[in-house]
């Protein structure tokens, strides 16, 4: 039965999931955006760079959600090597937007990530 206070509690559970994708969502943004600006530092991007890699991100995320969404439920080699493609994809991309001594300084913070890893 539809008791006001059945409506409540379904109006508080459906806020309160709703909330937490926004949270989830924008600590994800937020990953993102400091990525950006660390790279940007890092690699003394320009304006038009910095909007460029953002678009990469952008869509890089974008082309990897479905591929996390599905790991969270099983693991699969495949879609992690899917994933793998993306990032590798995402690299690629990014560093054909850099001058030279941008890709050396970009492949070498590649390089220590792995290593880190």
């Amino acid at each position: 039965m539809n008791t006001p206070k059945t409506i409540f509690a379904a109006i508080t559970v459906t806020l309160i999931a709703a909330g937490g994708l926004l949270v989830a969502q924008t600590a994800h943004q937020q990953r993102g955006a400091e990525r950006l600006e660390k790279l940007s530092v890092a690699l003394s991007l320009t304006d038009q760079q910095k909007q460029q890699a953002n678009a990469i991100f952008q869509d890089e995320r974008a082309a990897a959600k479905p591929i996390r969404q599905s790991l969270k439920q099983a693991d699969d080699p495949q879609q992690r090597a899917q994933l793998a493609d993306i990032h590798a994809a995402a690299r690629t991309k990014l560093n054909a937007i850099l001058t030279p001594d941008q890709q050396q300084k970009f492949a070498s913070m590649h390089q220590h990530q792995r290593a880190k890893q």
